[in-house]
């Protein structure tokens, strides 16, 4: 078995586990490696092998327009990245999301302010 094929490359361009251009069937191809999944902040097109870079404003995605977290200084609100909060909601610095206020409150800087 040659080097390639235990890094799952089905063709490549030189010797290192980088230089991989085609992956085996159930492999994912990621800037020259092939993968068993996208990693963190990439996601898989439907129909690809290939994974794609999420883009601003998204942190991680799983799609080119549905993000799973938001890059810094956003928050995630309902699927989607503000730069500030709807009324009605604060943000929850710690978590990156917008969170709802007290049913009591239109406004808040917190759950019970």
């Amino acid at each position: 078995v040659s080097t390639q094929s235990t890094w799952g490359c089905r063709e490549c361009t030189g010797a290192s586990k980088t230089s991989c251009s085609e992956c085996y069937d159930g492999l994912v191809y990621w800037n020259g490696q092939c993968l068993p999944e996208c990693p963190a902040k990439a996601y898989l097109p439907l129909q690809a092998k290939e994974c794609k870079a999420c883009e601003y404003p998204c942190n991680e995605c799983e799609s080119a327009k549905e993000c799973l977290s938001c890059s810094e200084g956003l928050y995630w609100h309902e699927g989607e990245c503000l730069e500030t909060r709807p009324e009605g909601w604060f943000n929850n610095y710690k978590l990156g999301t917008c969170e709802a206020c007290s049913t009591s409150c239109l406004t808040c800087y917190g759950p019970s302010s």
